[in-house]
């Protein structure tokens, strides 16, 4: 195939891929993408190189290798905020992207989704009412977008837990819960039934689910090998 087609091809597995499971797979793929890439990069404009460290990050994000997504990721893009996120440098993300969030007044899909990681980083920091007051200006935005619903349900169970209400949290982890059979093809219900129910078996191998199955299974040591390796601390907190 032309060059050209089959990195489109490949971009097009590394977006379906990690969806299934196929991790393995997904890193072959990537091995592939890099080699192709590294050649472009030092040779092609910009938005060459753009592209590719988009594709190479994003895919390396969606199997929860947060550090590789980190090194691929463009500067100041979305993905190098994720991955700092996931890699638990929530004071990070704060302090480079919270003028942004509150200046910005288009409140789209793609900025609900920056400002859930504005917010969840401030519960994590203990900030609680820097976060009741961003996610309250933003709620109802949130509700109306069923795909953000998951986002809805970590910031209650994160808050919860924070605040120690614990008949709160056990209300909403069991909602959360109940919609979880029906959608165990999205990461966060698969997580929640494999906790409610501790069926690892329905985890996929992705490094961010693999540090889940390990904390079910009370094997601490090795969930801190794949955030020391993949920068999976968030789920480890």
């Amino acid at each position: 195939l032309p060059k050209v087609v089959r990195m489109a091809y490949f971009n097009a597995l590394l977006n379906l891929l990690p969806r299934k499971g196929y991790i393995r797979k997904t890193r072959e793929i990537l091995r592939k993408v890099i080699n192709y890439s590294k050649k472009e990069m030092n040779l092609s404009d910009r938005y060459v190189i753009y592209d590719r460290r988009t594709i190479i990050s994003t895919a390396y994000f969606s199997i929860g290798d947060y550090k590789n997504s980190l090194k691929w990721a463009n500067e100041g893009s979305e993905i190098e905020m994720f991955s700092k996120f996931m890699m638990g440098e929530y004071r990070e993300v704060i302090n480079k992207n919270f003028d942004k969030a509150i200046i910005s007044k288009n409140w789209n899909i793609q900025n609900l989704v920056f400002n859930s990681y504005i917010i969840l980083s401030f519960l994590m920091l203990d900030k609680i009412e820097k976060a009741v007051e961003l996610f309250e200006s933003l709620k109802e935005n949130y509700l109306n977008i069923g795909y953000l619903k998951p986002f809805v349900y970590i910031y209650y169970l994160i808050y919860y837990a924070k605040i120690k209400n614990k008949e709160k949290f056990q209300k909403t982890f069991l909602e959360a819960t109940n919609e979880a059979i029906e959608n165990l093809n999205r990461d966060f219900y698969r997580i929640l039934y494999a906790i409610y129910y501790s069926k690892t078996n329905v985890l996929y191998s992705t490094y961010h689910e693999k540090t889940i199955k390990c904390l079910i299974k009370g094997n601490f040591q090795e969930a801190q090998k794949l955030v020391n390796e993949y920068g999976t601390k968030f789920f480890y907190d």
